[in-house]
């Protein structure tokens, strides 16, 4: 991937903006709730029970409260974090190359399978299983969507200059 352009540098900014957000509100929940403040932090887990179960049992917690989101969903968007970060260094150094969709689909599958092996009972997976392959999933997703938003951003940019 060739450098990027100051349009898509924007993008990435917004972009990583966005999942800060994101991700910082998963751990403002807790920390809201810890504090008092049961309107704020009740918005927020209103707002993420519509992208995720909250099941007590299968959610980390901390300040004595848990996550806005289960442990598999906490893995997958800090993982997406962790690749957003990652990813501009790489173009940064000119590193980036892409990635072949049977990574993704290797990491989908290992999460489908944690899923598999609880809800058919024949076997448990664990928090940590659940963590895993979430945030695997979510680490190499980045890499599909980003590349695609700064693709989007360079076509706009040059639809601009016509």
């Amino acid at each position: 991937m060739e450098p990027l352009s100051r349009k898509q540098e924007l993008i990435y900014y917004i972009f990583l903006v966005g999942v800060i957000l994101w991700c910082g509100l998963i751990l403002l929940a807790p920390y809201l709730a810890s504090r008092g403040h049961s309107f704020s932090s009740g918005m927020i887990y209103f707002f993420f029970s519509k992208v995720c179960h909250q099941m007590a049992s299968r959610s980390f917690f901390i300040f004595g409260h848990q996550l806005a989101v289960c442990s598999r969903c906490t893995g997958i968007y800090f993982g997406f974090f962790a690749s957003t970060l990652f990813f501009f260094l790489l173009i940064k150094m000119k590193k980036f190359s892409h990635i072949s969709p049977r990574v993704l689909l290797v990491a989908v599958f290992a999460l489908i399978f944690d899923f598999a092996v609880g809800f058919t009972g024949v076997g448990n997976n664990t928090m940590t299983s659940r963590f895993v392959t979430g945030f695997l999933t979510g680490a190499i997703a980045l890499f599909f969507v980003l590349p695609g938003a700064l693709e989007l951003g360079k076509k706009l940019s040059t639809k601009n200059k016509k």
